[in-house]
């Protein structure tokens, strides 16, 4: 049996214990379960501090020598209004060891504040971009601004950048897919869970977890 989801909140409905009103707007992932990679972009102020932003809502894709990485922000970040301006970012990949750290850079900051180490994390310079890395975090990929669209008018836009410069710690680049899979143990996020046949909420706090499991496919 399938169930629809409304595209949106149906009229008269209400989820009075969600206290982040405004993150209903992720109508759609509150039903469907799709764990979503969590992972840290960092770009620079204008004054030149490193600026630092969780996010999940990235997809890296595409074939050598169009290998690229696309994610949503918005121009009311700093991290869009960074890479507006200067047209580069990276991508850092944090495993769940350090999950509490890769949170705290949601936190709202200043113009004067050093998001990465007020997080209680490291940078470290790119090899080609100038925005740093992240030392912490197991991976890490480069990227200049290959193009960008708006997709609303309240600011929101899809970034895609082009992977430049790609690295990683040796453990998690050496070995099979197994063991690098568990050291590298990389954020997944679920959104609070909305039951759609019921239409209640059955979460009040988001959930995360890491990959723990591999599994390969049939040669055919």
């Amino acid at each position: 049996m399938k169930l629809d989801v409304p595209l949106s909140i149906p009229e008269g409905l209400e989820f009075p214990e969600y206290e982040e009103r405004e993150q209903l707007g992720r109508w759609i992932w509150r039903h469907i379960q799709i764990p979503q990679l969590l992972f840290l972009v960092t770009t620079l102020k204008e004054n030149g501090i490193p600026n630092c932003e969780v996010n999940n809502w990235g997809l890296p894709f595409g074939f050598v020598p169009n290998q690229m990485f696309a994610f949503y922000c918005g121009r009311f970040h700093h991290t869009g209004r960074n890479i507006l301006r200067d047209g580069e970012f990276v991508v850092n990949v944090p495993g769940a060891e350090i999950g509490g750290a890769a949170a705290r850079t949601a936190r709202s900051y200043g113009d004067d504040v050093d998001e990465i180490a007020e997080s209680g994390l490291t940078a470290i310079p790119s090899a080609i971009v100038t925005p740093p890395r992240i030392e912490e975090c197991k991976a890490h990929l480069e990227c200049t601004l290959e193009w960008y669209k708006e997709v609303d008018e309240s600011g929101a836009i899809l970034f895609c950048g082009r992977v430049v410069a790609a690295s990683g710690d040796r453990d998690i680049l050496t070995g099979d897919i197994e063991s690098k899979m568990e050291r590298m143990r990389p954020i997944y996020v679920m959104p609070r869970n909305i039951d759609t046949e019921k239409m209640i909420l059955t979460a009040t706090s988001g959930a995360y977890a890491d990959i723990g499991r591999v599994r390969h496919t049939a040669q055919g």
